[in-house]
């Protein structure tokens, strides 16, 4: 393809946007694609219900200016619906992918299930979330069995979470647009692109609030580097009271990971081999180590 339209939003290779239980298989891409806002090498946005399975880009993806949620894959999969849900599956992107905030290898900004997709392509933005597999995950979702090997940088020393596999986790407070929400839970994802840039970095997530599960996880990256906060696993954990999750329920674990980063290669102004725990009465960071 060769598709440049610089102020439209919604642009995808093979569909604009998908909804109501739409599905996309078996769909390789290459070429270029630029666009504003919601640009993804196969779908432009996937919202409430859905399946993306088997898609490959190899297409340089580009979103203009300061737009985002700009992929590989898709660039936004997002919004909740009882009894639904979105999947995406056993994709994979080497195209180059850069833009504003929420870029990612596979899917910019995220309330989807993510499996067993890969990454081999050079991820970079210039604002918040920012990862190798997924820009920002939001409100749910698993996102395991995933590889990254590229590197993941972020050109803005103030914007937070930059991650090997996720770039942030946070919760909106909006049951119009997220019916249902729930513990994002990131388990058995491996990275070993270096990770650079930003306000907060880590090899598999850069910032979280408030809530996950992040367990059985491999950083192997030469570096991991960020302005304020940077660690192997995660980068942040903070506890976020205008986040959906009220004080109580906040519940974040990092525990049985692994991280081969050394620690002398993790810079930042608040650094930590696992994890920067901002709140450990509300957060677990346990039985990780430095090798497999």
């Amino acid at each position: 393809v060769s598709i440049n339209v610089p102020d439209n939003e919604c642009v995808g290779s093979a569909v604009g946007l998908l909804t109501d239980g739409g599905s996309v298989t078996n769909v390789s891409v290459g070429g270029s694609l630029t666009a504003k806002n919601g640009n993804g090498g196969v779908v432009g946005r996937l919202t409430e219900s859905g399946s993306i399975t088997d898609c490959s880009n190899s297409a340089e993806v580009t979103a203009t200016g300061n737009g985002g949620n700009t992929a590989g894959i898709v660039g936004a999969a997002y919004y909740t619906r009882e009894n639904e849900e979105m999947n995406i599956t056993g994709c994979s992107n080497v195209g180059k992918i850069s833009g504003g905030t929420g870029v990612g290898g596979i899917v910019g900004l995220s309330a989807a299930n993510v499996k067993n997709c890969s990454n081999d392509g050079e991820i970079s933005g210039n604002n918040t979330s920012v990862g190798g597999i997924i820009g920002e995950q939001r409100n749910y979702g698993e996102v395991s069995g995933n590889v990254n090997t590229a590197d993941v940088t972020n050109t803005n020393d103030g914007a937070f979470g930059t991650g090997g596999i996720i770039g942030w986790i946070r919760y909106f407070n909006d049951p119009t647009a997220y019916a249902v929400s729930e513990t994002v839970a990131v388990t058995d994802n491996d990275n070993s692109g270096k990770i650079s840039g930003g306000a907060s970095a880590g090899g598999i997530v850069g910032h979280i609030y408030n809530r996950a599960v992040v367990s059985g996880n491999t950083n192997t990256a030469a570096a991991v580097s960020a302005k304020t906060f940077a660690a192997g696993i995660a980068g942040s954990l903070q506890l976020e009271s205008n986040n959906m999750f009220a004080d109580e329920e906040a519940d974040i674990d990092v525990t049985g990971n692994v991280s081969t980063t050394p620690v002398g290669s993790i810079t930042a102004d608040c650094a930590d081999q696992f994890a920067y725990n901002n709140d450990k009465t509300h957060f677990t960071v346990e039985n990780n180590g430095d090798k497999a």
